[in-house]
């Protein structure tokens, strides 16, 4: 392919590389735990953006079988978030999480049905919308991504060793119904901080 011909397709985007970008989740623990905890941003040292998949249906076609787009969710995977960030110095981050992970945790073995939908009536009240942004190098918002109805289903240990100087990180993974992008325009202008805000 020429230069010319690589120009052309390029025209009008930005070829530059993604590089040093950092992605800032945010959780809005005010509204699910109340005040007893800021809502929180963690500076995430290692994202998993979830694969979007296109439903599809076979349909003949000039003696041929071929898939055509069939509506429905994009975004029809497992539905998790895996996440990975830094431990701050006095732990409030991962109390946090574990409070809010404490939520799902339902006892409904032994109960009998009417006391597992109540159980499950209140969990749904923990649920949150979970914001992700992608900063570029100079901290500006590029993009946004929204994952609503999240909660927490898995929580990692983490290996405390007295001999590491490394900081400590920490993995968990949500599970959520569905996510939607907001477009670059709208944030365009925006900075944020990696301090927790209120």
């Amino acid at each position: 392919m020429s230069n010319s011909s690589t120009y052309a397709m390029t025209a009008g985007l930005n070829p530059t590389t993604a590089v040093a970008n950092k992605w800032i989740g945010y959780i809005p623990f005010k509204t699910v735990l109340g005040d007893a905890f800021q809502n929180l941003e963690l500076q995430l040292t290692q994202f998993y953006l979830p694969a979007i998949n296109v439903n599809s249906a076979p349909v003949a076609f000039q003696g041929y079988t071929i898939k055509i787009p069939a509506g429905g969710v994009l975004n029809a995977g497992d539905k998790t978030l895996k996440f990975q960030y830094i431990v701050d110095d006095e732990w409030r981050n991962y109390t946090a999480l574990h409070t809010w992970a404490s939520k799902f945790v339902m006892y409904g073995d032994t109960l009998d049905k009417a006391s597992q939908t109540a159980q499950l009536a209140q969990v749904a009240d923990y649920f949150a919308t979970v914001r992700l942004w992608l900063l570029s190098p100079f901290k500006k918002r590029i993009v946004d991504f929204e994952f609503h109805n999240c909660w927490v289903q898995a929580f990692g240990e983490i290996l405390l060793d007295c001999a590491s100087s490394q900081p400590i990180k920490h993995d968990f993974t949500l599970t959520y119904t569905h996510f939607n992008i907001v477009s670059p325009t709208d944030t365009q202008s925006n900075l944020v901080s990696e301090t927790a805000e209120g």
